[in-house]
């Protein structure tokens, strides 16, 4: 095995590898919920910068993130999926994809382009309220919509689109990130992936996960959208129509549309989803 000579973070203790594979690793940048998948920001051979991500390597020794990851198959075939996903996806909109391999001691990762910009969560943090203006929100969901546009295109449905999953440049470009637990038409989707708050009911019943499919992504959206608007994310569908009320007529359709219980009442298609809101003046 490869002495890689652990740093540690006076934060939280984490261990730190100083390469995986042919990266030099500079920083732990953050930890996948729901999952022992962390990524670091690293130097590529041709002097990149990048984003590596491996399972494992989030527990207080080393040792013991390795024997993690031998426990959390599910999450080591998430992370070689996400690869697999991102290799057959080219989209302005869409984190790019650069390379995957194995480390003798961090075991696969996945290798994609470096997003400067941070992610959503910390560019709504810094806005009053946490209210976005409507234009720049309106813009965000086009973009995000042709991205998830693009996947379904070829099968893929994301399942976790929420504001950790959105990166920015430096000069604010969005790009959709981490398909760990997108699926395909194919696919058994269990019940709960995804994340609070942002999951289609249909991803939340164990008798309705038949249903899950693209529009179950143009659900996520609407509430992404709602989010961005009126600065946070309703905890029951009545207190949602009560605050939507401050939203402009339009736009208060377009996310009624796009957050129906029933996905057949929801947008049929991103494509269909991207041409009204980019209609709203």
């Amino acid at each position: 095995m490869v002495d890689h000579q652990f740093q540690y973070s006076e934060q939280n203790d984490i261990p730190i590898p100083q390469t995986i594979g042919e990266y030099k690793v500079i920083e732990f940048v953050s930890r996948d919920t729901g999952s022992q998948g962390s990524v670091y920001k690293a130097i590529g051979p041709d002097d990149t910068l990048v984003a590596v991500k491996v399972i494992g390597n989030s527990f207080e020794s080393y040792s013991h993130s390795l024997i993690a990851a031998l426990i959390e198959e599910d999450d080591l075939e998430a992370l070689k999926r996400e690869a697999d996903i991102l290799g057959k996806l080219n989209h302005s909109n869409i984190v790019k994809f650069l390379d995957t391999g194995e480390d003798s001691e961090c075991g696969t990762y996945i290798v994609m382009e470096w997003m400067s910009g941070g992610n959503l969560r910390k560019m709504l943090d810094q806005y009053p309220g946490k209210k976005v203006p409507i234009v720049i929100a309106s813009d965000i969901v086009s973009k995000i919509l042709s991205a998830i546009g693009e996947a379904h295109n070829v099968g893929i449905t994301h399942l976790d689109i929420k504001p950790e999953n959105i990166l920015l440049t430096e000069d604010g470009t969005v790009k959709l990130s981490d398909f760990g637990i997108a699926g395909n038409n194919t696919d058994k989707v269990l019940v709960g992936r995804g994340t609070e708050g942002y999951m289609a009911p249909e991803q939340l019943d164990i008798y309705k996960t038949n249903l899950i499919g693209p529009r179950t992504d143009i659900y996520s959206v609407g509430i992404l959208l709602m989010e961005m608007l009126i600065g946070h994310i309703p905890t029951e569908k009545h207190m949602a129509q009560d605050i939507l009320q401050e939203v402009p007529t339009k736009l208060r359709e377009f996310i009624n549309c796009a957050i129906e219980e029933n996905p057949g009442l929801r947008f049929s298609s991103a494509t269909e989803a991207l041409r009204h809101i980019v209609a709203i003046e």
